[in-house]
């Protein structure tokens, strides 16, 4: 009697598609590490208010 052993193959296209989804999460929560609770709904309560700030926030709403 003999058992072949079926290791599950894994689709590779798919494991860098997950990849880059949890590096795209990664991205814009690491936005809200490093400020404030407060500033995750108005950056502008942790002083940021460069035009690149807002830039980021805008760009951060409307995609992400």
């Amino acid at each position: 009697m003999t058992t072949e052993n079926h290791t599950p193959t894994r689709i590779t296209n798919l494991d860098f598609i997950r990849g880059i989804a949890v590096l795209g999460i990664l991205m814009i929560n690491s936005i809200f590490f490093g400020l404030p609770f407060s500033a995750g709904f108005n950056p502008s309560s942790a002083g940021h208010n460069g035009i690149l700030d807002w830039t980021i926030v805008i760009i951060s709403d409307l995609f992400f």
